[in-house]
C-alpha cells in the first residue's frame, strides 16, 4: 500500500514550496548524502523536502521528520510494472496539490514514469538528475534507457548530472544536452575540514598505532566498487610495509565474500569492516589515504569528502576527471597490476603532511552552501 507520510509533521508556512525527491531509499549512500547535505542547509521556511521511496527501511527517517519532511512509500517496479504505475498515479491523485517540483534521482532513464505522471498532474518543475554513468540491469533496462531518451524533452523541465560523464550518459541524443548542467555534490565544509586533534582521537578509538598507515574505502560492498581488487592492492601494500591497515566503511551483498577472501589471504587482523556509519566525516580524519578502484562511476561524494579533509586519494581513471579537486588526487588505470597500485600509494604517502583544504573546496564550487543556493533558486523559480 502507498504510505501516507511515514514521518514528519506538516508546517503551514505561507509561500513555502515542497519538493518531492524520488529515489530508492534514504539510506547511507552517496545520493542520499548529497540530498541530506542540501536539506540541512536550505532555507526550510521557503523550501521543504519530501521523499517518495521504494524501501520501507530508511536510515535518515528520524532526521527527515525532525526537519519537517515526510517519507512516502510505494512498492518497487520489480514487483509489477502495472501495479507500480497505478500506485504512482494514486499517489499524485492524493498529493498533487502539495508539490511544486519533482526531483527524480536516477542511474538511468529506464524508469521515468514518475515524471510522466508529474506532468499529467500539472506539477510544473520536473527534474531528472543523473547519478551514474552506466546501467546495471538487464538488456531490457538498456533498451528502455535508449527509448526514453527520445521522449525526455517532453516530460522533464530540468536536466542535472553529478559529473560530466554522467551528463553524457544520460543526456546525449536527447535534444537536451545543451540545457543540462552539472550540479556538484556539495559537502558541509565545517564537518570535513582537517583537524589534527580529531585525527588523534579517531586513531585512538580505532586502535591505529602511531607507526601504522591507515587506508580507507567508503562505499557499498558491490561489484561496481571493485573491493576485491582493493584487497589485492592491500595485500601488496603489506609486502611493502607490514604496518598498513585497511578500513572499509559501508555494507552490501558482497561482504561475506570479501571477508572470506581476506581470511584466505590471512590478513584479517589488518582489515576492519566499519559498516554503515553516520560519522564518516569524523572517521576520515584518522586515515591517511582513500583508495577507490571503482569499475565505473560519475563522481562519488566520498572522493569530494576525502579531499575536503586533505586525504591522499588514489582512484581509477574510470571516474570523472572532475573528481580531481586537489593535486593530491591520483588517477590510475585498472589495467595496472595490484603491485603497481600499491607502489604508487606507498610513494604518494611518503613524508606527506595534511592541511586545511577548506578554501580550495569552496573555490572549486563543492561547498554545500554554494550548491544549495543554486538549487534553491531553481526550485523557487
Amino acid at each position: 500500500e502507498i504510505g501516507s507520510g511515514l514521518v514528519g509533521s506538516e508546517m503551514c508556512i505561507r509561500d513555502r514550496i515542497r519538493v518531492l525527491h524520488v529515489l530508492g531509499a534514504m539510506n547511507m549512500g552517496g545520493i542520499e548524502s548529497f540530498i541530506m547535505n542540501t536539506y540541512r542547509v536550505i532555507d526550510r521556511n521557503r523550501v521543504q523536502f519530501d521523499f517518495l521511496v521504494n524501501d520501507e527501511e530508511n536510515k535518515y527517517a528520524q532526521e527527515i521528520g525532525e526537519l519537517g519532511g515526510h517519507i512516502y512509500f510505494i512498492p518497487p517496479r520489480n514487483r509489477g510494472i502495472k501495479a507500480y504505475k497505478t500506485n504512482i498515479d494514486r499517489f499524485f491523485t492524493e498529493h498533487r496539490e502539495e508539490f511544486q517540483a519533482v526531483h527524480l534521482h536516477a542511474a538511468s532513464l529506464s524508469s521515468v514514469y514518475v515524471l510522466v505522471a508529474a506532468k499529467r498532474y500539472h506539477i510544473r518543475t520536473r527534474i531528472i538528475h543523473a547519478h551514474s554513468t552506466s546501467i546495471k540491469g538487464s538488456k531490457l533496462h538498456y533498451v528502455l534507457h535508449i527509448f526514453n531518451k527520445l521522449r525526455l524533452k517532453k516530460i522533464a523541465t530540468h536536466y542535472f548530472a553529478c559529473s560530466d560523464k554522467a551528463q553524457h550518459w544520460m543526456f546525449d541524443y536527447t535534444g537536451r544536452f545543451a540545457k543540462s548542467e552539472v550540479i556538484n555534490n556539495g559537502i558541509l565544509m565545517k564537518d570535513f575540514a582537517y583537524d589534527e586533534k580529531k585525527r588523534g582521537e579517531i586513531r585512538k578509538q580505532l586502535g591505529i598505532e602511531r607507526d601504522e598507515i591507515a587506508i580507507c574505502h567508503v562505499g557499498s560492498l558491490t561489484k561496481v566498487k571493485n573491493q576485491s581488487f582493493l584487497i589485492d592492492i592491500f595485500l601488496q601494500l603489506k609486502t611493502i610495509n607490514p604496518h598498513y591497515k585497511l578500513f572499509m566503511i559501508g555494507d552490501g551483498p558482497l561482504k561475506s565474500q570479501l571477508q572470506e577472501k581476506i581470511e584466505s589471504l590471512k590478513i584479517e587482523d589488518s582489515v576492519t569492516f566499519l559498516g554503515i556509519r553516520k560519522d564518516v566525516h569524523r572517521l576520515i580524519q584518522g586515515f591517511d589515504c582513500m583508495v577507490f578502484p571503482s569499475l565505473f562511476e560519475g563522481l562519488p561524494v566520498a572522493l569530494v569528502e576525502a579531499q575536503a579533509s586533505d586525504l591522499q586519494v588514489i582512484c581509477s581513471d574510470t571516474i570523472s576527471s572532475m573528481a580531481k579537486i586537489s593535486d593530491d588526487t591520483t588517477f590510475l588505470s585498472l589495467s595496472l597490476s595490484a603491485s603497481d597500485w600499491a607502489r604508487e600509494i606507498d610513494k604518494k604517502l611518503e613524508g606527506r603532511k595534511r592541511k586545511d583544504n577548506t578554501e580550495l573546496i569552496q573555490k572549486k564550487g563543492f561547498s554545500c552552501d554554494t550548491v544549495t543556493k543554486k538549487l534553491e533558486k531553481i526550485y523557487l523559480d
